[in-house]
């Protein structure tokens, strides 16, 4: 043992001693490198010659450092005994002695103050290390591994080291051992700044409490954690501080405006009449009013003349100081005076950081006719039907963006499926005999996806690649049952909600040229294909809108202006069709 620990010590510093003395830049033509023990060529000969070859016309200073990259290598490769006894240079060689020593191919661990419990736990295999070969690197994670261990169940200052080492054969075997220190536990965490974010949420948030066992692992994310959410500020780095066997986490945090009220007008041209109708969008959105990262959102839209649309969502994360939050929607949607729809929806979502949730639901369906006067004297169902669906289903969201109200950088994903149950009621006014061909109950599925892509491709040049796909399978589809699209949220270049569909998938491409942190121009092009699979027949189509659009900041809001024009069913595009929206965004 005390050979190698000499040889290792030796080797090292002759090295550097090497270095500092070769100053000149004589490029050497001929490498010479001679075994201390010659027998020790064989299965090291390759690794030689290869050394010799690329470093042949290369300067003093760099074959230096290079020959410091082959003692690592060998070290590597478990010849712990490697080392460089001697290293002259000439004018036009350089001439070196290597002792190759020998190969140690397992480590053999024990644990004199570690139960092997710990060792399962960490999930080191004491065996698989007598298989392996020995490095430096193995041996600093088995070390990085155990001290994590520790560091990460409230032993932040606890030491490891390898001691009593021997050399038996090929193995080395070492005496793993820990010295715990003091065991920690958190005293608080303290909000500092302007933030007025509840203590309660942010120790549900963090997963960290008083009287919590250290853990070092959740003090590393607090930065990443923090800057996911959308509400808060980070002013500078999180402090930990050490006092009594106690740990306080000093977080330093301000507030940031979020909330939001939106809206939006739009101008579209109806080609029948010539006229120019109104339409209308109003978005409140209410973030973290009550300091527990609560959102409130008010959605109202009048698409078209005689049709309007009301949605209500509340979500409270952390309830009772659990992972678990409440998510709670309610939708009524008016067309014209044909039918109303009343949607609610119930859902548990578990939170994993920021906007980033997994959430079961039950979403409740009711679609009533409304003008039913004329219906007695049908022969044939119309294409809507009073219906009541009941659907359960998972819904996963994940948000990785730089900054969310104009990403450089990033991405997210929406996905939900559900599975249910769809009862056709019969309607009074209708014959009962033109139901007799219909199931009228029967299973329903369904699947959503959006997903955004943001790519800062320089500087100021950001693409941003857009997917939104759905679909709904099942017996016996109505129009009233069918997806909405259309519009400056969805398709953009066709009028809101105009286009109805079983299932549709739209690819988006946007170049933006970023002029504020909250101010863009913005060229775009959208496609989908769509079809639409009723009792009435079959429709599909690929669609297709592009345009242009400008976002800047003014003293009010934000303000969004969108020219578009879209085309379908291969007719000819026609520049007063166009769409034009504008609106206003006021964050506070």
């Amino acid at each position: 043992m005390s050979r190698t620990l000499s040889i290792l010590l030796f080797s090292v510093v002759y090295l550097f001693a090497c270095i500092s003395q070769c100053i000149g830049q004589s490029n050497y033509k001929q490498i010479k490198i001679v075994l201390t023990k010659p027998e020790q060529r064989k299965g090291v000969l390759k690794i030689i010659n290869d050394f010799k070859e690329s470093n042949l016309l290369s300067d003093s200073i760099t074959l230096s450092k290079n020959f410091n990259t082959l003692q690592n290598n060998f070290y590597e490769k478990g010849y712990l005994e490697f080392s460089i006894d001697s290293l002259n240079w000439e004018d036009s060689s350089a001439a070196a002695l290597l002792y190759i020593g020998k190969s140690y191919e397992g480590l053999v661990i024990r644990g004199s103050n570690i139960d092997d419990k710990v060792f399962n736990t960490i999930g080191i295999n004491k065996s698989a290390y007598e298989n392996r070969s020995v490095s430096p690197s193995r041996l600093k994670k088995l070390s990085d591994n155990i001290l994590s261990h520790f560091e990460n169940n409230g032993y932040p200052f606890a030491e490891v080291q390898l001691s009593d080492i021997q050399f038996i054969d090929s193995k080395l075997n070492a005496d793993v051992q820990i010295t715990k220190n003091t065991l920690v536990t958190i005293d608080s965490v303290v909000i500092k700044g302007d933030s007025k974010l509840n203590q309660n949420y942010i120790y549900s948030y963090l997963n960290l409490k008083p009287g919590d066992v250290y853990n070092e692992s959740i003090i590393r994310r607090i930065s990443n954690r923090i800057k996911e959410l959308s509400f808060v500020d980070s002013e500078k780095e999180t402090q930990v501080y050490f006092r009594n066997n106690k740990a306080r986490v000093y977080l330093y945090l301000k507030d940031r405006s979020v909330s939001s009220v939106d809206g939006i007008l739009g101008l579209q041209s109806d080609r029948e009449s010539g006229k120019v109708n109104l339409t209308g969008e109003i978005k409140l959105f209410l973030s973290n009013s009550f300091s527990r990262g609560e959102k409130l959102k008010f959605h109202w839209k009048q698409p078209r003349k005689l049709t309007q649309n009301l949605e209500v969502e509340v979500n409270y994360p952390f309830l009772f100081s659990t992972p678990f939050g409440l998510d709670a929607k309610l939708e009524i949607y008016k067309h014209d005076t044909t039918y109303l729809d009343l949607k609610q929806l119930i859902g548990v979502q578990y939170v994993f950081s920021g906007n980033n949730y997994l959430e079961a639901f039950v979403q409740y369906h009711n679609s009533t006719l409304l003008s039913t006067s004329n219906f007695s004297s049908l022969t044939v169902l119309p294409e809507w039907a009073d219906i009541n669906n009941t659907n359960y289903g998972l819904r996963l969201n994940i948000e990785k963006l730089d900054y969310k109200f104009n990403p450089r950088k990033g991405w997210l994903v929406d996905l939900s499926v559900a599975v249910g149950t769809k009862k056709i009621e019969q309607n009074s006014k209708i014959s009962e005999e033109l139901y007799d061909s219909l199931l009228l109950k029967s299973n329903q599925y369904q699947a959503n996806l959006k997903a955004n892509y943001f790519w800062n491709v320089y500087k100021r040049h950001v693409l941003n690649f857009g997917v939104n796909s759905a679909a709904l399978l099942g017996d016996d589809i109505f129009s009233n049952q069918l997806y909405r699209i259309g519009g400056l949220k969805s398709l953009r270049g066709f009028d809101e909600e105009s286009i109805l569909a079983t299932t549709y998938s739209i690819l988006t491409i946007e170049y933006r040229y970023l002029l504020e942190q909250n101010a863009y121009f913005l060229l775009f092009a959208n496609g989908a294909y769509y079809e639409a699979e009723t009792r009435t027949g079959f429709v599909n189509d690929n669609p297709i809108g592009f345009g242009t659009g400008i976002a800047f900041e003014t003293k009010l809001g934000i303000f969004n202006l969108n020219y578009a024009i879209g085309q379908q069913f291969n007719n000819p595009i026609f520049f007063r069709d166009a769409k034009l929206h504008f609106g206003i965004v006021n964050y506070f």
